[in-house]
């Protein structure tokens, strides 16, 4: 399993799960709002869980019967992308966690 990861919302974000499995999430500093499908919601709240991506990839592999590269891969991206838009803070997702260059 990788290394631990802290991530968690941001301090101004709201997430509300759908009946379907998808989840929506309110900026409520920006007046943004987001929305996941199930399989990006069920990867993020597994990631938020284990705070590792392998950790969220081994707990819902099976769910969606999808090789653990391409939902490694997708983490990852959703990662960065949920990120960038200040819904998630985290620290060094990075899929093979190194120590910073001095």
């Amino acid at each position: 399993m990788s290394d631990p990861m802290p991530m968690r919302l941001a301090d101004d974000v709201l997430m509300q799960e759908l009946s379907d499995g998808e989840a929506v999430f309110l900026d409520l500093r920006q007046e943004h709002y987001f929305g996941l499908d199930r399989i990006g919601t069920a990867l993020l709240k597994a990631a938020l869980r284990h705070r590792s991506v392998d950790g969220a990839v081994e707990e819902v592999q099976d769910a969606f019967e999808a090789p653990a590269e391409v939902l490694r891969a997708d983490l990852l991206e959703l990662i960065a992308s949920l990120e960038h838009r200040g819904i998630i803070v985290s620290h060094a997702w990075a899929a093979d966690p190194q120590p910073p260059a001095p």
